[in-house]
């Protein structure tokens, strides 16, 4: 089972609120899947083998790994970017 299997296939995104193709979903964080992967397509794929099949240990543990709200990741942007340019004025 390769990893581009998949990617054609659409489905609905419950947290962006639309229908997506099923790569946007493997590959949401740099290359790791998204943490509802397994929700959003057990009905529809083998979601478990194809996670198994295509995804290191390292790679699954970070797929569950509980990540910062998305307003404080945008926070941090906005400050790195403040740093970035020298200008506190962003």
């Amino acid at each position: 089972m390769c990893k581009e299997q998949f990617d054609d296939l659409e489905g609905y995104c419950r947290q962006l609120g639309h229908t997506i193709p099923f790569k946007y979903c493997r590959t949401q964080q740099n290359g790791i899947p998204c943490s509802k992967l397994r929700d959003c397509y057990f009905e529809r794929i083998p979601i478990q083998d194809f996670i198994d099949n295509n995804f290191s240990a390292e790679e699954k543990h970070a797929m569950v790994s509980v990540r910062p709200p998305k307003l404080q990741s945008i926070l941090e942007l906005i400050e790195k970017a403040k740093k970035q340019s020298g200008n506190n004025r962003l």
